[in-house]
C-alpha cells in the first residue's frame, strides 16, 4: 500500500507494514551495529544531536532528565 494512502488515523495499523518497508530500509551494516548495541546494553537511546548539543525538543527534554538522574 503506498504511503500516500495512509491518511486516516484508523488506517495506521493497516498501513504500518508498508511504512516500515520504505522508511526502515537500512544498510545491513547499520542494522548489525544497532543489533549489537541492543544486545550489549539494557537501555539504549537514539536521539538527534549529542548530550551536549541536542537537536530537537525530545532530545533536549531527554538530555535534561538524564543529566538530572545521571550526572557525569
Amino acid at each position: 500500500m503506498p504511503t500516500g494512502t495512509c491518511r486516516a488515523r484508523r488506517d495506521a495499523l493497516k498501513c504500518a507494514p508498508a511504512l516500515l518497508d520504505t522508511a526502515m530500509s537500512i544498510a545491513p551494516e547499520t542494522r548489525a551495529r544497532i543489533d549489537a548495541l541492543l544486545q550489549q546494553h539494557r537501555v539504549v537511546l537514539f536521539m538527534k544531536g549529542t548530550r551536549q548539543q541536542p537537536q530537537c525538543g525530545f532530545s533536549a527534554a531527554t538530555t535534561h532528565v538524564l543529566n538530572e538522574l545521571l550526572p557525569d
